[in-house]
């Protein structure tokens, strides 16, 4: 029985240390081919956001209809952002901006789960 606990946890830092690299690696893929274009900027519209991505914690891909992702790390990170949650946002005009309030919602039960501030856009081009 002793061999197999010291196996098992020889095993766990290979597995944590594997879960810590994902978003590193959903990253580098969806920003494969991309470069940074720019300063980054506060506001992006929100009429031309096509899609969205949660990478983890921290980090939302925004596409646009165009050819731009735009990347955002979130102000001080969001332990209830998971890439299997969803979010939305309400703001006054068709913008999303650096400091908005974003709500992090459970899909399938509607619920909301936390709140949390969006930082600058980073945009990124072919």
């Amino acid at each position: 029985m002793r061999p197999l606990l010291g196996l098992a946890l020889l095993l766990l830092p290979a597995a944590v240390l594997a879960r810590s690299d994902a978003p590193d690696a959903a990253l580098g893929k969806a920003l494969r081919g991309l470069s940074p274009a720019g300063a980054p900027i506060s506001c992006v519209s929100e009429r031309l956001v096509q899609d969205t991505q949660i990478i983890d914690t921290n980090t939302i891909l925004f596409r646009t209809s165009g050819r731009e992702v735009y990347l955002n790390h979130l102000r001080g990170g969001c332990a209830e952002l998971t890439p299997d949650r969803a979010f939305a946002s309400s703001t006054p005009v068709d913008q999303l901006c650096s400091g908005d309030i974003i709500t992090v919602f459970e899909p399938t039960a509607h619920v909301g789960v936390g709140s949390c501030a969006l930082g600058d856009f980073q945009a990124y081009r072919r």
